[in-house]
């Protein structure tokens, strides 16, 4: 079992109080790591029976409950509450970004399109904050039909919602919409990772946050100098012309997510992605 997990460092401090204002946003932004996590990222709800359960929007939302006496880092939102929160981040996502909602019914299309809240999720606090997490595998149906289940941790639950928004972009519309094409068995990591954050991209623009602002400026750091770095190397090299749509304060993400399908083929075909995978599982980086 693995999951793509969005990891965020950060203050305790900021996450403790529930205060996200001011000079904090530039660091819940600033992103140190986005990755496959093994085994050691199963969530808990695998034998936890949920607290609640219930269908939103089309979304199957489901919460597992704190229980008395846990002791965890920072004290987690209550159930009802994580998912009064989850539910407004929805709401955003579906009506202010129209290709995350496009994607999400394409996802309903074919399956089912689960939301659970984890106060359990990560197990440890590691080098920063997982707020959310993809996990492809976990709790899938024989048959046909697939289930796309993203994890809100306890850190997630306290975001902010149009941020939050944002991540269920990166994790249920990136991943899922990998997931569906059956993409994650032949495309690397890090490429994964920038087909990802092309949509949280596309919804920090959908949603209207400011691109000049700081944490902004550092989310498109990430994006070009390290996520999509090799992406933009084939474009550079193979399609100069597409250089144009990175060009500009709001980058056509459509546009260079058509060139990113024909770099991972590329990748694919060449078997460059393959041998990165292969290095990827002897490292214990992915199954």
């Amino acid at each position: 079992m693995s999951g793509h997990a969005c990891r965020i460092e950060e203050t305790t401090s900021a996450v403790k109080s529930g205060t996200f204002a001011g000079d904090e946003m530039g660091i819940r932004l600033l992103r140190a790591a986005i990755f496959i996590w093994a085994l050691s990222a199963t969530p808990t709800f695998s034998a936890t029976p949920f607290a609640t359960q219930e269908t939103y929007r089309g979304l199957t939302l489901a919460a597992i409950a704190v229980r008395n006496g846990a002791k965890l880092d920072i004290r987690p939102l209550t159930h009802s509450d994580a998912i009064s929160r989850i539910k407004h981040a929805i709401d955003i996502l579906l009506d202010k970004s129209p290709l995350s909602a496009r994607a999400i019914a394409t996802l309903r299309g074919v399956g089912e399109v689960i939301v659970v809240y984890d106060p359990y999720f990560p197990k440890s606090r590691f080098a920063g904050l997982t707020i959310a997490a993809f996990f492809p595998d976990f709790y899938q149906a024989d048959g046909p039909s697939k289930r796309f289940v993203t994890v809100v941790g306890r850190y997630g639950a306290k975001w902010p919602a149009r941020e939050l928004a944002a991540v269920l972009a990166h994790e249920l519309v990136g991943h899922g919409m990998q997931h569906y094409r059956g993409r994650l068995e032949h495309v690397r990591t890090i490429d994964l990772e920038c087909e990802a954050y092309l949509y949280e991209e596309q919804a920090y623009q959908d949603l209207g946050l400011d691109k000049r602002s700081k944490e902004m400026i550092r989310f498109r750091r990430a994006l070009e100098d390290h996520w999509c770095k090799a992406l933009r190397a084939y474009i550079r090299r193979r399609e100069p012309d597409g250089m144009t749509l990175w060009e500009r304060l709001n980058p056509d993400v459509m546009g260079i997510l058509q060139i990113y399908l024909r770099y991972v083929e590329q990748l694919r075909q060449d078997g460059t992605a393959q041998k990165a995978i292969d290095i990827e599982r002897r490292e214990g980086l992915r199954r």
